[in-house]
C-alpha cells in the first residue's frame, strides 16, 4: 500500500470516528431531553393525583352536607377489617392504600368517624384503626425507637381525613395522636378498639 493510500485510510477512520462521536452525542442530547421531559410527567401526574385525591375528598365532604339524613358510609370494595391487631395486617394495609382509589375511598370512609373536636376526632378515628396491642408497637413521630405512624400510608389517610373538616395544621390532633399511642401499652380494651368495633357492629348513618 503505497503512502497515499494509508494517508486516505487513516482521514477516512479519523473522519468515521468524528461521525461517530457526534451521533453519540447528539443521542446523549435527545436522551437528556427525553429523561427531562419523562421526569417532568412524572412530577405532574403525581401532582394530578395529589389534586384528584383532594377532590374525591371535598366531594364526599359535599354530598354529607347536602345528604344528612341520606347518607350512609360504606367501607370500601376489599377493605381488609379494622382495627388492625398485628404487624402483618398493619403491612397487608399499608399494601391496600398503596392503590390511589382504596386511599381515596379510605380516606371518606373514616372520615364519617369525625365529630366536631378535633382531638376527640384524632382519638376516635385512631381507635377505629389500630388495636391497643398493634398501637403500642408505634409512636405517633417514631420516636423512642419505635416505628412512626405518621410516615405510613395509614397516617396519611389519618391526616386526610381529619383535613376534611379542620382546615389548619392538626396540631391538637397530632398532639392527642402522639397521647394516644403513648398510654396504648397501658389502656383497657374497652377505651381503644373495642370502642370501634360496637360504632362498627351499630353502623354510621346520619
Amino acid at each position: 500500500m503505497s503512502d497515499d493510500e494509508r494517508r486516505n485510510t487513516v482521514l477516512h477512520r479519523l473522519s468515521a470516528i468524528c461521525w461517530l462521536g457526534r451521533t453519540i452525542k447528539n443521542f446523549r442530547g435527545r436522551l437528556s431531553k427525553l429523561e427531562s421531559k419523562q421526569q417532568q410527567t412524572l412530577i405532574l401526574c403525581k401532582e394530578i393525583s395529589a389534586k384528584l385525591d383532594l377532590v374525591l375528598m371535598n366531594q364526599g365532604k359535599l354530598n354529607r352536607t347536602l345528604l344528612p339524613h341520606g347518607k350512609k358510609i360504606n367501607k370500601p370494595p376489599n377493605m381488609p377489617s379494622i382495627p388492625l391487631s398485628s404487624i402483618q395486617e398493619f403491612r397487608d394495609f399499608e399494601d391496600f392504600l398503596s392503590n390511589n382509589e382504596n386511599f381515596s375511598a379510605m380516606v371518606f370512609y373514616i372520615s364519617g368517624y369525625l365529630c366536631k373536636d378535633e382531638e376527640k376526632s384524632a382519638r376516635k378515628l385512631l381507635a377505629k384503626l389500630l388495636s391497643n396491642e398493634l398501637a403500642s408497637q408505634f409512636t405517633y413521630h417514631g420516636a423512642t425507637g419505635n416505628r412512626s405512624f405518621k410516615d405510613t400510608h395509614l397516617g396519611e389517610v389519618f391526616e386526610s381525613a381529619l383535613l376534611t373538616s379542620f382546615k389548619n395544621d392538626l396540631s391538637d390532633a397530632k398532639d392527642a395522636a402522639g397521647k394516644w399511642f403513648r398510654n396504648a401499652p397501658w389502656r383497657k380494651p374497652s377505651d381503644g378498639a373495642s370502642e370501634s368495633k360496637r360504632a362498627s357492629n351499630k353502623g354510621l348513618q346520619r
